[in-house]
């Protein structure tokens, strides 16, 4: 298989500047090449990275965005579709940047711009990775990241106008996510992303495995509320796969300390970490819960399968 064949195969998950479609047409006006996006696949959350401002953009004047890893935190992007093969992208002899060829084949597809803008390979690298959808349902994406080194070891300060670019992209895509921007670009300390988890079965207030949500001090509320979904039963054993049509009925837990909690929750649903979904029992996703209060973002473990097990119709554990 083709190089080119195999990279047509992955979406592309953007977080940043190129969710802004004005400022991307702006650059691919200025480097003479087709508008590589192809249309919008869904929202989707990028599990277990924060944003941080820790490399350099001359062109933009500071700091521009980069991913690292936290566990309890995600970056809320969009997965586009990317422009497959068409006429050829090409810069002309009167662009003094380029020589004196005639014309220059920049590439085929889509992802020659992408790179291109990113500077990949030398300031971004594109990398494979596993991003959800706000129901949990799985995704294989491409995106862009700065490789290990040759970032700075401190943040950089991001200019306003950059600021701004990646905020109008959030805001027209209805992302969450503005706060974590606004703290990354100050060097602050990003706050999380939600602080709640939906759960739907033993750990649910008095079931079996209630006292995992320890310690006490560390929970802020925990009330009844619903989350889309199917709810299956293996035997004693809950489980919940995505859906969009149907609702699941259990209880939201804002908590304080969701990164230490996740440390034994992740271990006790038998979730191996994204890398190693097909290995997993469950996963760990970001879905949207409604309480009495409205809908809330919260985490959620979801069924790596379901196969062997029932369907609970009413969605409620307790009633099955």
């Amino acid at each position: 298989m083709k190089k080119l064949d195999w990279l047509a195969q992955f979406p592309y998950f953007a977080y940043g500047s190129n969710l802004n479609e004005a400022d991307l047409r702006s650059w691919c006006d200025e480097e003479r090449c087709r508008y590589p996006l192809a249309g919008v696949v869904t929202r989707a959350f990028l599990p277990d990275h924060e944003y941080i401002f820790n490399i350099t953009s001359p062109r933009r004047g500071g700091g521009v965005l980069n991913l690292r890893d936290r566990t309890a935190q995600a970056v809320h992007g969009v997965v586009f579709r990317v422009s497959p093969q068409g006429p050829p992208y090409c810069v002309w002899e009167d662009d003094p940047r380029y020589g004196p060829a005639t014309i220059m084949k920049m590439g085929d597809d889509g992802w020659v711009a992408l790179d291109k803008k990113e500077g990949a390979p030398n300031a971004y690298e594109r990398i494979p990775v596993t991003v959800f959808d706000e129901y949990g349902e799985p995704m294989r994406v491409m995106t862009y990241r700065v490789p290990e080194g040759r970032a700075e070891s401190t943040p950089v300060p991001a200019s306003a106008p950059y600021v701004e670019v990646v905020k109008q992209g959030l805001q027209a895509h209805d992302l969450v996510g503005e706060a974590q921007l606004d703290a990354a670009a100050a060097g602050e300390i990003v706050p999380l992303i939600t602080d709640r988890l939906f759960v739907y079965g033993t750990l649910m207030a008095g079931e079996p495995q209630e006292l995992r949500i320890q310690p006490d001090e560390d929970v802020l509320s925990w009330v009844p509320a619903t989350a889309p979904g199917q709810l299956y039963a293996f035997e004693d054993i809950p489980c919940v796969r995505p859906a969009k049509d149907s609702v699941v009925y259990g209880e939201c837990i804002q908590h304080k300390n969701l990164d230490a909690l996740f440390l034994d929750i992740d271990y006790y649903e038998g979730f191996r970490g994204y890398g190693d979904l097909e290995h997993s029992l469950y996963y760990r996703a970001l879905t949207f819960c409604e309480t009495k209060d409205g809908k809330h973002l919260a985490w959620a473990y979801f069924a790596r399968s379901v196969e062997g097990a029932a369907e609970v119709p009413s969605g409620d554990w307790r009633s099955r």
